[in-house]
């Protein structure tokens, strides 16, 4: 099993949080967008590392699984962020997953 947190940083974040606050309604949902692509390329990008790694060392892989996508509840997060260290990269959960 690999567990992992990705992040692309809190630049974006900021700037859309920015452009609501300013009104720029449109700017700031295709920013939001442009965010969200970032990390599922980022994320799809390292599990392909994983399952290289895992094949390279003839091990079998199953389905890429993520918290809030099926029947996972996003609310499972908390239990990732009790093993994973994710502080240390400045990544915390939203105050309504806590």
């Amino acid at each position: 099993m690999v567990l992992g947190v990705i992040t692309i940083g809190s630049s974006l974040e900021k700037k859309v949080s920015e452009f609501f606050t300013q009104g720029e309604y449109s700017r700031a949902i295709a920013l939001d967008a442009v965010e969200t692509v970032a990390v599922e390329s980022l994320s799809r990008y390292i599990k392909n590392l994983i399952c290289q790694e895992a094949k390279e060392q003839y091990f079998k892989t199953t389905r890429y699984f993520n918290p809030g996508y099926g029947n996972w509840d996003i609310n499972q997060q908390k239990i990732i962020f009790q093993i994973i260290p994710a502080n240390k990269i400045g990544v915390s959960l939203a105050e309504c997953l806590v």
